[in-house]
């Protein structure tokens, strides 16, 4: 669990990893083990944030922001641009 909240921390992909492993334990009924992996994914995540964003909100923000302010043309979906559905399905 600290492996992938550090992960997390550095790359949102493997929130997918953290999330079906939480989903497994929900499965077994290990609510304890679920419970340990959340709280350590939890601490580790602001752990390291939190020095980062203390120190320099601004940049540590910067990612959220640029997602949130950028146009929708800034991404590999602009090469999709005006394909039919069919093809996209």
């Amino acid at each position: 669990a600290f492996g992938l909240a550090v992960a997390v921390s550095l790359k949102l992909f493997p929130l997918a990893f953290l999330a079906a492993l939480c989903v497994e334990r929900v499965r077994q009924r290990a609510w304890q083990r679920l419970a340990e992996i959340v709280g350590i994914a939890v601490a580790a995540t602001v752990a390291i944030n939190a020095p980062v964003a203390l120190a320099n909100r601004d940049g540590w923000g910067f990612f959220f922001r640029w997602n949130r302010d950028r146009l929708s043309d800034s991404g590999p979906w602009v090469l999709l641009r005006g394909a039919p559905t069919d093809l996209l399905t």
